[in-house]
């Protein structure tokens, strides 16, 4: 007999207000007229219509076995429930579904594991040393400073899309998205932002080296002027003389520290750039290059300003994990 819910139990009761018998109720909900009698009973004595709380069946799992999963997985974390359940000696009388259970039961969950650089010391005693000379500055100082960097946005990014469909639908034109393989999968852009929102995307002709890249900032990039800091990484066509000539009239944030990622705030910004336009599907490099243009403009001024918000937290953070990456 199918047990009702509570929706269905306060319909029913409804119904016997009004006068319906207990048997056509029963016959209503197609359930026996015993279980009708006692809700009836029970709503009468004052009772919820509310399921009471259960114990449910007893764990075949002791405490000891606990300690023991809790050990093996702390001891690799890369392990699945499979592998757990192989090495815990119970895969004779559990399945990989139960140990899943009992790990989540026990706070341990599964998740896709963050990228991490590996940093070796001294890049670590760099990012420490430089973190503790920027936590002088102020939000002020902070907003002043424009930030930019290249990143390269593919035209078939490797995604993977869910999609709900029926049985035996999967090439169905419905449930699919577009993909398009070519030699020529990816265009490389550069950019910028400031605090106010002012932002620039281009395209430099590629290979980057420091030729191109300083004929790409002459023809869109103009020299900026105290108290504006500009700051680049230290990719080789940056460091070139040319490079340096173009910018000896420009502050720049000197001293940037190599495989520091999470302290540049325009990497959030790609993210969420190279998110929109693989959603929009471009078939070609022209259409990615016209709908990354018009996804970088509408990116909203006050997402730049968070995360210039969020400078002196990363900063901070770095400096509590010696050196180590933050969470942004």
């Amino acid at each position: 007999m199918p047990r009702l819910q509570f929706a269905e139990r306060t319909i029913a009761m409804k119904m016997i207000s009004e006068g319906k018998s207990q048997r056509k109720v029963a016959e209503f909900f197609k359930c026996s007229q015993c279980a009708i009698s006692k809700m009836v009973k029970k709503c009468n004595t004052g009772g919820s219509l509310e399921d009471m709380p259960r114990s449910g069946r007893k764990s075949r799992l002791l405490s000891c076995d606990l300690l023991k999963i809790k050990r093996i997985s702390n001891n690799n974390p890369f392990l699945n429930a499979r592998e757990i359940l192989h090495e815990c000696g119970l895969s004779d009388s559990f399945s990989h579904s139960s140990m899943r259970r009992v790990l989540r039961s026990i706070g341990l969950y599964g998740r896709i594991a963050r990228k991490n650089n590996l940093l070796s010391k001294i890049n670590r005693k760099k990012r420490l040393r430089f973190c503790k000379n920027m936590s002088k500055w102020n939000k002020t100082k902070w907003n002043n400073v424009v930030f930019s960097d290249e990143k390269t946005i593919q035209l078939s990014p490797r995604i993977r899309l869910m999609v709900r469909r029926p049985i035996q639908s999967k090439n169905n034109l419905r449930y699919t998205f577009k993909f398009k393989y070519s030699e020529k999968r990816s265009v490389m852009f550069w950019g910028y932002i400031k605090y106010n929102g002012e932002r620039g995307l281009y395209e430099p002709i590629t290979p980057i080296n420091s030729s191109s890249y300083c004929a790409m900032l002459k023809d869109n990039f103009t020299p900026l002027s105290r108290p504006f800091i500009f700051q680049q990484d230290n990719a080789p066509p940056h460091r070139a003389k040319n490079t340096q000539m173009f910018f000896r009239k420009v502050n720049l944030l000197k001293d940037w520290l190599p495989l520091s990622p999470d302290l540049n705030i325009i990497e959030n910004i790609w993210s969420t750039l190279k998110d929109k336009v693989s959603k929009r599907f471009p078939s070609n490099k022209l259409e990615l290059i016209n709908i990354a243009h018009e996804e970088f403009d509408k990116i909203n001024s006050s997402l730049i300003q968070k995360l210039y918000d969020s400078i002196p937290r990363r900063v901070m953070q770095v400096i509590k994990r010696k050196g180590g990456q933050c969470d942004y």
